[in-house]
């Protein structure tokens, strides 16, 4: 029997443990084939042979339809800095619901609400990317920025995953590399780099985190060329309340 074979046999025999242990879930994943495409809201929320069904949360524990609680260290696939169940937020919640809702009015608590919502937030994570969009932009192999400026990032043997993006003009420049992307930022034109684009932790390609030297020499080129320095960092709430750049001075 091959490496492979004895792979593939003990792979079906987890999948067959796992459906065995998990009915719930199963026929909740199938049932949700009904109206969901693929039984889900996003794919990445998919794992083989089926993903499992949440019936509640507590502080960081996940329990399932099946009765299982499990210790979650996934963090929501971002950063869930609040855990799954915090008082404070929701009391909160109950006191405004006790207020009633769909008033088919104005309320004072939306002004509110929409106010600290600017105050911390771009309109989406398309959008704070989207906007400045007008000139040349310089970006970091392997970064992520929303689903319409993803920048080829390599797989197996060399080949890339396939992504639609935007269509404007960019500069490629590689992560962590200072001579490299001062040569590439060198040679372009004066006064043409209208922004520069850069996850200090790369999420997609690994959480790479950027070094304090790079972080500071991408700021120094922003101001030099008056380029708007974005820092994507959507996955880093957890890191600082500023998020990493924060903490390397930048």
């Amino acid at each position: 029997m091959t490496t492979a074979t004895c792979v593939e046999n003990a792979l079906r025999v987890a999948h067959d443990e796992y459906s065995t242990r998990n009915p719930r879930s199963l026929k909740a994943h199938r049932d949700a084939h009904s109206h969901l495409p693929g039984g889900n809201t996003r794919s990445v929320l998919h794992v083989e042979p089926f993903p499992l069904t949440w019936a509640s949360a507590r502080s960081g524990t996940l329990t399932s339809v099946d009765g299982d609680t499990y210790l979650d260290l996934l963090g929501e696939f971002s950063a869930g800095i609040f855990s799954h169940f915090e008082p404070k937020i929701a009391q909160a919640v109950q006191v405004a619901m006790s207020k009633g809702w769909n008033y088919g009015g104005n309320s004072q608590t939306e002004k509110e609400f929409a106010q600290k919502v600017c105050e911390r937030f771009t309109p989406s994570v398309s959008s704070s990317f989207d906007s400045p969009t007008l000139a040349p932009r310089q970006t970091l192999h392997n970064g992520y920025h929303g689903s319409t400026l993803v920048f080829p990032m390599a797989l197996i043997r060399g080949t890339t995953a396939p992504y639609m993006n935007l269509p404007h003009d960019f500069v490629y420049a590689p992560y962590n590399n200072i001579p490299e992307t001062s040569a590439i930022l060198n040679d372009l034109p004066p006064d043409t780099l209208a922004a520069i684009l850069v996850e200090p932790v790369q999420g997609s390609a690994g959480c790479r985190p950027a070094t304090k030297e790079f972080l500071h020499f991408l700021r120094g080129i922003a101001n030099k060329s008056g380029a708007i320095l974005i820092f994507d960092e959507i996955m880093c709430s957890r890191l600082g309340y500023s998020g990493y750049s924060a903490t390397q001075g930048v």
